[in-house]
């Protein structure tokens, strides 16, 4: 399947509305706030190796959950092509208002 294939793939997949599996990222520093509040972000993530004909990809699902608002403020997918150095995102929900779902 080639790169292009992959990713029309990808653009038909859903976020997962289940988070278990998701591994707790610490020390990431990613935050969210204007000028008068600065909130922390918790990170989780999900890898998922692909492999087809000889070809290998990394799937990862990532989403931010802001404790003190509690939401989660992003969900995107990033898709990478190690051999060609090729890097495709799907954003789910951006800044936990654009939702892309």
């Amino acid at each position: 399947m080639s790169w292009d294939q992959v990713r029309d793939r990808l653009d038909l997949l859903n976020f997962p509305t289940e988070f278990q599996g998701f591994a707790k990222l610490e020390g990431i520093g990613e935050e969210h706030g204007a000028k008068r509040f600065s909130h922390p972000l918790v990170t989780y993530q999900l890898k998922t190796h692909l492999e087809d004909e000889g070809t290998k990809y990394l799937l990862i699902a990532k989403y931010n959950f802001c404790p003190n608002c509690q939401e989660v403020r992003n969900k995107a997918f990033t898709l990478i092509n190690h051999p060609r150095g090729v890097v495709y995102r799907k954003w789910f929900l951006w800044h936990g208002g654009a939702s892309y779902e």
